[in-house]
């Protein structure tokens, strides 16, 4: 069974889907088979992978499918990406309208959905949340096995960032077992004294949850398309690339710990 990685924020303007999308074509650089599902209605995430519209199908369609029929064409709603190891699956605008499609039935429908032996091929599957709270936003967390939060310092409000800690916190207790908060991951980082200051103050504040490796401004627009992973030698890419390194050490550790074994390495 793959990963599932939920990359969730709740504040508008954080860049989640631009990091959504780096941190899945860091994973397939390194060699994992990476599947990436954008729920998030604005498709940004998708934009950046490559994606023009077409006639296949979108995570809308699948979801729909799915509540209605109990089943889906998996087959004609994955895409290949410009980059090797990561497929996707686009979101669209109708995806303001997933949660009433989602209302009549369990917050465990993307979790059964994603059970399909169609997505027992990839290693990792990335799902972009929804930045509105709701069904589909619990569902994508119900779905997971790690929570990945990227803040702007500039933008972050702690107020949201504790309520989104407290929702992992809720849903792990009542629906999903198995979730834990994979890491808090420090995007859009400045060199003007408001950024460094939020970013201190976070690491104090979170120092269990806070990666190591920070993510700096970028410059022009963030849905350029480009896949920072397959420029390795350029900062950027090597900065993402060591998020997903620190990443998937938490994630062996958390697993040696379930089963017991005594790791040899960092909590990131």
């Amino acid at each position: 069974m793959p990963t599932i990685i939920t990359v969730c924020n709740e504040d508008g303007g954080a860049g989640k889907a631009y990091a959504a999308a780096q941190l899945a074509a860091a994973y397939a650089k390194l060699g994992g088979k990476v599947l990436f599902i954008g729920l998030d209605p604005k498709g940004w995430a998708s934009k950046i992978l490559g994606h023009k519209r077409d006639a296949g199908l979108y995570v809308f369609d699948l979801l729909r499918h799915f509540t209605e029929k109990g089943g889906a064409d998996f087959s004609r709603a994955v895409r290949k990406s410009k980059l090797a190891n990561l497929d996707y699956i686009p979101s669209d605008t109708r995806m303001d309208m997933a949660d009433s499609v989602l209302a009549d039935t369990m917050q465990l429908t993307l979790k059964k959905m994603l059970a399909h032996p169609e997505f027992d091929r990839y290693g990792y599957i990335f799902l972009d949340a929804p930045r509105q709270p709701g069904v589909l936003m619990i569902n994508a967390l119900a779905a997971g096995n790690y929570a990945v939060i990227p803040i702007h310092p500039r933008v972050w409000g702690g107020d949201g960032l504790e309520k989104l800690i407290e929702k992992i916190r809720s849903v792990k207790g009542s629906l999903n077992p198995r979730l834990e908060l994979g890491g808090i991951l420090l995007v859009q980082c400045g060199r003007e004294a408001m950024s460094k200051n939020a970013a201190r103050e976070l690491r104090g504040k979170y120092p269990w949850a806070v990666l190591k490796t920070q993510i700096p401004e970028i410059d022009g627009p963030q849905d350029n398309g480009i896949l920072w992973a397959d420029k390795p030698l350029s900062r950027i890419g090597g900065l993402y690339i060591s998020c997903a390194k620190e990443l998937m050490k938490r994630e062996m550790a958390h697993k040696a710990k379930v089963l017991g074994i005594v790791f040899d390495g960092n909590w990131g």
